[in-house]
């Protein structure tokens, strides 16, 4: 599995092969993460800073990291696929 750090930004899709992992650093304390379909990604918060996307299953999902006033310190469109 790969193991790649990211800054907290997200203008291009993140692309991932299955069992894959990418680090997130994001730029502020986050209070909340989100991931729209967890059968494609899920997240491990490794502090409040860093998060860790795990790629699971083929698909695109999107992953949001939120601050305590709700402001998205990264939200993201996670593709995965079966390389």
């Amino acid at each position: 599995a790969s193991d790649s750090k990211t800054e907290a930004k997200a203008d291009a899709a993140l692309v991932l092969s299955v069992g894959s992992t990418r680090v997130v650093n994001l730029p502020a304390v986050m209070t909340d993460v989100v991931v729209g379909d967890p059968n494609v990604a899920d997240v491990v918060v490794r502090s409040n800073t860093q998060i860790v996307i795990v790629a699971k299953g083929p698909g695109e999902t999107t992953v949001i990291a939120t601050n305590a006033k709700g402001k998205a310190l990264y939200a993201g469109l996670v593709r995965v696929g079966n390389n």
